[in-house]
Order: structure tokens, then C-alpha cells, then sequence
């Protein structure tokens, strides 16, 4: 009688147990994609912010910490876009080109055009700085 109940109670609890233990897994499956996608939408908003910063740097006349910040953006961000890489470009072609540092300027609007081919910003700038060049 002993046997019979063990027996029973184990293959009551057998399934149980494997459910629960399945369940688990996937909770923790789940935890790690929910923490990578929360850590990778806080490094995207410390990089936009650093954006912003730059821009205003650009609008007040901090042409060094502009170029600074937008030079860290391009080579310490990790999973950087290509088309956000040509906007950075871009960005500190102008910031050198209205400090008349032409030629540098033209090797960073080349730089963006390598980068993102269809950016219509980093064309036209290219195309009026070899204007102005000329």
C-alpha cells in the first residue's frame, strides 16, 4: 500500500514539477530580454542627450566642446546607425566650415556622404563648400 501511494504521489507531482520548473525558465528568459532592452533605451537617451548638448554648444559658439562631443558620439557609441554616424559628420563639417577650416570641413562632408549616400544635408553642404572652394 505504501509503494502504491508513493507511486501515485509521484506521478501527480512529476508533471507539476515540470511545469513550475518551465515556467521559471521562461520568467528568467524573459527578465534578461525586458533588462537588455530597458539598458539599451538608457544608453540611446544618454546618447541623445549628448546630441542635444552638442547642438546647443553648436547654437552658443562652443565650437570645441561641440566638436568634442560629437567626435565621442561617433567613435564611443556602441550600435551606432551609419545615418546617425553622417549626421555627427555633417554636424562638425559645418562647425568647421563657419570657422573657416574649408578644407577639413569637405573631408568631413565627404566622410557623410560615404556614410549615409542619400543624406540631402551633407550633399548639399559638400556642394556649397567645392562652390565656395572654386
Amino acid at each position: 500500500m505504501p509503494t502504491l501511494y508513493l507511486i501515485s504521489l509521484s506521478c501527480i507531482l512529476s508533471p507539476i514539477t515540470f511545469i513550475l520548473m518551465s515556467q521559471i525558465i521562461q520568467f528568467i528568459y524573459y527578465r534578461q530580454k525586458i533588462e537588455t532592452i530597458k539598458r539599451q533605451n538608457q544608453e540611446s537617451m544618454i546618447y541623445n542627450k549628448s546630441y542635444n548638448v552638442a547642438q546647443i554648444y553648436i547654437k552658443n559658439h562652443f565650437w570645441n566642446k561641440a566638436i568634442i562631443i560629437l567626435d565621442n558620439l561617433i567613435y564611443h557609441t556602441p550600435n551606432i546607425q551609419t545615418d546617425q554616424i553622417a549626421v555627427y559628420y555633417n554636424m562638425i563639417g559645418i562647425i568647421l566650415q563657419q570657422n573657416k577650416y574649408l578644407q577639413t570641413s569637405q573631408k568631413y562632408y565627404e566622410t557623410s556622404c560615404k556614410m549615409e549616400p542619400e543624406y540631402e544635408y551633407a550633399i548639399k553642404n559638400l556642394q556649397s563648400l567645392l562652390s565656395i572652394i572654386k
